[in-house]
């Protein structure tokens, strides 16, 4: 057959498709079908002088590409490295200022001791390698708030960024490994870009998280505020085994009650609520163990 009649023949059979399916007569938003290809084909063979060989028919919906593939820069000399979207902010700024000869002391927390104490001066910010460390602050009649705990990976003491006095007490709840970097080596590595983009993607994400946590005081009751603790906590320190996030570290019922704002008995109450409901396993000593789908149901969460 002729190109062209060809390429007629397959257009008068795609009209009479999209009259009986007129979704699909629109190319927004919608799949491409094989009358279509095969008919965007025939165009090509005309325009080559051939029809091609006509018993091969292209899948009926292509594979888009990703996006970052259109957009794929040539990589340049700096300090990341090659799987850095992969990579935690600490370990490629631990990587960069390396590169640059900057010196990281490590410093070793015994438990209970403090990292930085609320309202000394202090320049540095610090990198967690191993252990747990909070932060703490305090009202001016000295009434404490927990404000988080940080795990190896994260990033500690960004308010030197701000500010030169401490807002907050870091103290050690497990022997306690970091780095400590300095403020003016953190700004000197900005000149990477990707590096200086990830720290505002950082900075951006703490302040998204305080929002959440300021939310939930003010929508939710305070059950549900130990619900949504438990569960950020079981993601952030726990071990996954199936739906269960287990929290081998033991977080006293003080220190829940300090980050959902209740009584420690109250916090007591919650708990047991929450095994009766089968949204925590607590039967091992010194461990919880936090069922991650029923607890999101449960606070209405819509990360799981």
């Amino acid at each position: 057959m002729e190109p062209s009649c060809l390429r007629d023949q397959i257009k008068s059979d795609l009209a009479a498709d999209n009259h009986h399916h007129p979704l699909r007569a629109g190319t927004t938003g919608y799949p491409m079908t094989a009358l279509t290809i095969r008919a965007e084909l025939a165009d090509a063979a005309c325009r080559a002088g051939t029809a091609g060989p006509q018993h091969t028919v292209p899948p009926a919906v292509p594979q888009p590409r990703r996006a970052q593939d259109q957009t794929e820069q040539p990589r340049t000399a700096s300090c990341r490295p090659g799987s850095e979207r992969r990579e935690s902010l600490s370990a490629r700024l631990y990587r960069c200022l390396r590169s640059m000869e900057a010196s990281l002391p490590a410093l070793h927390i015994p438990q209970h001791d403090s990292l930085y104490n609320w309202g000394e001066p202090g320049d540095q910010l610090y990198i967690v390698e191993s252990g747990y460390l909070k932060t703490m602050t305090y009202s001016p009649l000295g009434k404490s708030c927990l404000l988080d705990i940080y795990t190896p990976g994260d990033i500690v003491g960004e308010s030197c960024l701000f500010s030169s006095v401490r807002t907050e007490t870091a103290t050690a709840m497990l022997p306690v490994t970091c780095r400590k970097v300095r403020r003016e080596h953190l700004l000197e590595s900005m000149a990477d870009n990707g590096l200086r983009e990830e720290l505002i993607r950082h900075l951006a994400g703490r302040i998204l998280e305080q929002q959440r946590t300021i939310s939930l005081f003010v929508t939710v009751d305070s059950e549900r505020r130990l619900g949504a603790t438990l569960l950020r906590l079981g993601r952030k320190l726990g071990v996954r085994q199936g739906d269960l996030l287990h929290i081998s570290h033991r977080i006293t019922h003080e220190e829940l009650g300090d980050l959902v704002g209740t009584t420690r008995s109250r916090i007591g109450y919650f708990l047991k609520r929450f095994r009766d409901l089968g949204l925590i396993d607590a039967r091992r000593p010194r461990s919880l163990a936090v069922h991650e789908h029923r607890m999101a149901e449960y606070t209405e969460d819509t990360d799981a």
